[in-house]
């Protein structure tokens, strides 16, 4: 993305980076008719970026976290919209709708959000990925784990305390 590898798990001397292809059912605007085919799809990617590059308007002044030696991250989200029954893109046909993400995704014409502020990859005893993604047989699932980490009076504080939440989940096709 951008020139940057976007995998699960991170390349070496990398940040962990997803992204998926939604299609979904999306009602035009103004629209107040039923819209129950897929007319909209997009690529959402998902990223952990040093804190400090995230956009001043995104994040709280915090000089602690944005010091690297801290360990302090965000998860960023990539929007865009390929096609769809609104603009920016065309409307979505059955030969234009994507199927695969490209392997170099520009993110020219998409939107940046900030997902989680102050996370960190620490955890007792070592480090996690956030993002893991496995296989076994017909089962596929997708485990997102965050833990966050915050300045306090005389150290630091992690929420949750030993070790990161964790959500798991399975996918259907």
């Amino acid at each position: 993305m951008d020139g940057v590898t976007c995998q699960i798990p991170a390349p070496t001397n990398g940040l962990p980076c997803f992204a998926v292809l939604v299609s979904d059912a999306y009602q035009t605007t103004g629209s107040t008719a039923a819209q129950y085919d897929l007319n909209r799809s997009m690529y959402l990617v998902y990223r952990v970026v040093p804190r400090a590059t995230v956009s001043a308007a995104d994040r709280s002044t915090d000089p602690w976290a944005d010091d690297t030696a801290n360990g302090i991250y965000a998860i960023q989200e990539f929007r865009s919209v390929v096609c769809g029954p609104d603009a920016p893109g065309p409307v979505c046909t059955t030969t234009n709708r994507p199927t695969t993400i490209p392997a170099a995704l520009s993110t020219t014409g998409g939107t940046w959000s900030l997902v989680m502020d102050d996370l960190t990859l620490d955890t007792t005893g070592g480090t996690y990925e956030p993002f893991t993604y496995a296989t076994s047989g017909a089962s596929k699932q997708f485990t997102l784990r965050v833990r966050a980490k915050t300045s306090t009076v005389g150290g630091a504080r992690f929420t949750p305390a030993t070790s990161p939440y964790q959500t798991t989940v399975l996918l259907r096709n």
